[in-house]
């Protein structure tokens, strides 16, 4: 999504949430401002977690995850948007 991203994650043992984000947010900045020839804050502060409980849940998540360019109207399957691990490109690691 241009304005926000959404993730599934599984942390390994060792790795708390908050450092995860903090690496992610840090790395992700630093490369989408030199590739844009900008600086300064790329990310909102904090961000959102919620704990699936479950192979349904996990489903539900999944799903929205990539009908979320759909319901924006940027696509008409979920496999056609590019970021999104429903599209051919990536794999889907079942945990």
């Amino acid at each position: 999504m241009p304005d926000h991203l959404h993730l599934i994650l599984s942390p390994q043992a060792n790795f708390e949430l908050p450092s995860i984000m903090h690496s992610l947010k840090s790395y992700s900045a630093i490369r989408l401002n030199r590739e844009r020839g900008k600086s300064g804050k790329v990310w909102q502060d904090g961000y959102y977690s919620y704990a699936i409980r479950g192979l349904k849940d996990m489903e539900g998540k999944v799903r929205y995850l990539w009908e979320n360019p759909l319901r924006k109207g940027w696509v008409e399957k979920p496999e056609d948007w590019q970021f999104s691990s429903a599209n051919d490109q990536y794999e889907f690691d079942p945990w």
